[in-house]
């Protein structure tokens, strides 16, 4: 793993992709048409965060009663913050970025848009990326998404992935566990708490319980 560091621009970045299926149904039916996925119970040990639990985490930043100090204002989480692994609390965490996020942003049920957001969100990071390290993006694929109209786009969006070129952006896709030992890494040390204070609790995405063989669409 490679800690977090301020590096040069790099002109030629390859932004490292984790594709996450929902579930395992939904990995066995991309996994028809080519697409190889992995689940939230196949990376474990490593949690999959909602940015909005990393916004909880960074709540803490800068908090010292003895000086007065309070946290961080609670804002969210953008696509180059979630581009890092987090460890956090003897825990490995990855977090989807927010275009993913269906409680905040319920457009992303618009596929289309999704794919859009998701074609920006890697020009940014390509434009914007100055760390030592690859960014990692982590594409987050519910069973919503490829039902009736929206199959087709989807399906077109995560072949170019395996194509290795998405929007002009040059990715690498890969399982999970390989990409992190290319990938950036931020300790968030601030998070220590003596016996007597509480711990913070995060929630991790969970994966969809369904039969592993039954139809998706």
């Amino acid at each position: 793993m490679r800690f977090s560091n301020q590096g040069p621009l790099e002109n030629d970045l390859v932004v490292y992709v984790a594709l996450m299926a929902e579930s395992q149904r939904l990995q066995v039916f991309l996994n028809t048409y080519g697409i190889q996925t992995q689940t939230p119970q196949q990376v474990e040990p490593i949690q999959i965060w909602a940015q909005q639990e990393l916004v909880k985490a960074y709540f803490h930043l800068g908090i010292n009663e003895k000086l007065g100090l309070c946290e961080r204002p609670d804002r969210p989480i953008g696509c180059l913050g979630t581009s890092k692994i987090y460890r956090i609390l003897g825990k490995t965490v990855v977090c989807y970025p927010i275009i993913f996020d269906l409680s905040d942003f319920y457009m992303s049920q618009d596929v289309l848009l999704l794919i859009d957001d998701i074609k920006n969100a890697l020009q940014f990071i390509k434009q914007y990326w100055k760390m030592h390290g690859c960014p990692l993006f982590l594409v987050l694929i519910r069973e919503d998404n490829i039902r009736g109209s929206r199959f087709n786009p989807i399906l077109d969006m995560l072949a170019a992935f395996k194509k290795g070129m998405v929007g002009g952006v040059k990715v690498h896709v890969d399982r999970l566990q390989t990409l992190i030992s290319g990938a950036v890494v931020e300790q968030l040390d601030f998070l220590r708490f003596s016996e007597i204070e509480e711990l913070p609790e995060f929630k991790s995405f969970e994966e969809l319980e369904v039969p592993k063989h039954s139809k998706v669409k």
